[in-house]
């Protein structure tokens, strides 16, 4: 699992792909969602639905604010397709921007 690095006060993109069992991009029956843990483990309040781009091609804008927690912070997307529930995991961290 890669893990990426950015500066508070940027936007973080946070992007995924949707794919069926052969590897095709597909539309999930529901949102794509994605869940953000802060680095203290409480849910972050910025918390959504995804925007699509394409089929299967999913982005949300994480803002990390000036005063965001430094630290690594969790994320998962969520989508459903058929009777699968898919949780795509990853980590990111934000440190405090350079002067």
């Amino acid at each position: 699992m890669a893990t990426y690095q950015f500066e508070t006060g940027e936007t973080i993109r946070l992007a995924a792909s949707i794919l069926d069992e052969d590897g095709a991009a597909v539309e999930p029956d529901t949102s794509t969602d994605a869940r953000v843990t802060q680095p203290d483990g409480t849910q972050d309040p910025a918390n959504g639905a995804m925007t699509s781009t394409a089929v299967g091609t999913y982005y949300y804008d994480f803002p990390a604010a000036s005063t965001t927690q430094p630290g690594t912070y969790c994320c998962e997307i969520i989508s459903v397709h058929g009777a699968a529930t898919t949780i795509q995991p990853f980590t990111f961290n934000v440190i405090e921007r350079r002067a």
